[in-house]
């Protein structure tokens, strides 16, 4: 009698697709906005973007904002306090732009909206405060960074769509398919 070998890459594959099915269309559409938030704030702060990316996982999917520049280098790269104030509203960027979407296309309020996204921002609100300790911006608050960032991505919104929808599709946006941005007022 033959016995086959059980297949670790097909199982693997099948817990994937069962992770990614899991990821409802409307949850993959809100990672990605988060996502876009961080780069369109990013370069309205004068900042960079290598790439934007989703992966899918077996915990689920999963999105990152690539920037050019890493915040733990911030003294050696001569960061002004203006740049490094960018950088703590583009930190908040991802969560105000999932709260707009939320808001704008599953019509919750705005609480419901906040709290929905508040799981996929922890990590937001953790280097917020790392970094704003050692900016020395202690006088920042997260959700001063978080209204400020909603303020421009309300502006920018139709950019903010257009480009979710292409992450969502592509799942890949290279930080050079971003038009110039518009500063942060």
């Amino acid at each position: 009698m033959l016995r086959t070998q059980p297949n670790p890459l097909a199982d693997l594959n099948a817990q994937l697709r069962q992770a990614v099915t899991a990821t409802s269309r409307h949850r993959q559409l809100a990672i990605c906005a988060h996502e876009i938030g961080h780069a369109l704030l990013e370069l309205a702060g004068g900042g960079d973007v290598r790439y934007v990316e989703l992966r899918f996982k077996l915990t689920g999917l999963a999105g990152y904002c690539h920037y050019g520049d890493d915040a733990h280098d911030a003294e050696q790269l001569g960061w002004s306090g203006e740049r490094k104030l960018a950088r703590q509203i583009a930190t908040m960027a991802g969560h105000a732009a999932e709260v707009r979407f939320c808001q704008h296309y599953l019509g919750m309020d705005h609480s419901a909206a906040f709290r929905y996204g508040l799981d996929w921002a922890e990590g937001d609100y953790t280097d917020f405060y790392y970094f704003r300790r050692k900016f020395g911006l202690r006088h920042i608050s997260p959700d001063w960074a978080f209204h400020r960032a909603g303020i421009y991505l309300d502006r920018h919104g139709g950019l903010l769509d257009r480009l979710t929808l292409r992450l969502h599709h592509a799942h890949h946006v290279n930080g050079g398919a971003f038009p110039p941005p518009a500063g942060v007022q």
